[in-house]
């Protein structure tokens, strides 16, 4: 199933999902490293010291059309390549997430797993998701343009509120990544129970389908069991969105 990059869904979730920002999926461009760059403060990856930082793992794939995305990629990658990943080294994680993103420049398709550990966990990382068979496949088959494991940025990677909005005030920027890793979780989770009970035959058809039931779940009780359940843990309380107007859920 292919996503277009602004998907038809009733306006009041438009509204509220573009106001909780990067709630799984988000627009932040970022451009490959070249290889043997330095962080910011001067030292090689190789020469990190031991403090947890971010690392972001990006996945770009081709695009099949103008204005089009094979969008069910990024859940066939987040349950066959990271969870493998995740079930051997989240312990080493303090914090971790998706992010997903196909805005129409020179990134384009890009799904991203982003972790808050050690440098010998990203490479242990790195260093089995070279020996992961899909991602060769992936890009034999003209899926995957390319992966890799983005450097730290400077010396504010390790702070763990680093990669929320800078605009945000500093309490929310602090507490935002247990949110949407929380957020993460749930989403990994759908997919793979999706999964498991589709059983239908060649590995993209069968992600196509899970895409399909995921966004009827979305579309059919995100409103109560996350919007209402969120408003109701802040009071219920209204909120701002786009446009100016207050709403309650």
């Amino acid at each position: 199933m292919r996503g277009r990059c602004s998907p038809m869904m009733d306006w009041r979730a438009v509204l509220l999902l573009v106001s909780i920002s990067g709630l799984l999926l988000g627009g932040c461009a970022s451009q490959k490293p070249q290889a043997g760059a330095e962080s910011a403060d001067g030292a090689k990856v190789g020469e990190l010291g031991d403090e947890d930082r971010w690392w972001h793992v990006r996945f770009r794939f081709h695009r099949p059309g103008l204005a089009w995305t094979d969008s069910y990629l990024d859940g066939l990658v987040a349950v066959e390549v990271i969870a493998p990943v995740l079930a051997q080294r989240e312990r080493e994680m303090r914090l971790w997430r998706f992010h997903r993103r196909w805005a129409e420049d020179s990134v384009g398709h890009q799904f991203s797993f982003m972790f808050f550990a050690q440098p010998a966990t990203a490479r242990a990382v790195e260093q089995q998701l070279q020996r992961t068979p899909l991602l060769t496949a992936l890009k034999d088959e003209g899926y995957l343009r390319d992966w890799f494991i983005e450097q730290p940025p400077p010396a504010e990677a390790v702070v763990p509120g680093s990669t929320s909005d800078d605009r945000w005030p500093l309490a929310l920027q602090h507490e935002w990544p247990h949110f949407i890793m929380g957020s993460s979780r749930m989403w990994l989770g759908l997919l793979q129970d999706a999964s498991m009970r589709n059983h239908t035959s060649g590995l993209h058809r069968r992600y196509r389908q899970v895409q399909q039931e995921i966004d009827e779940l979305w579309f059919n009780e995100a409103n109560h069991a996350l919007f209402h359940h969120l408003s109701a843990l802040f009071g219920y309380r209204p909120l701002r969105v786009r446009g100016g107007e207050a709403m309650r859920f």
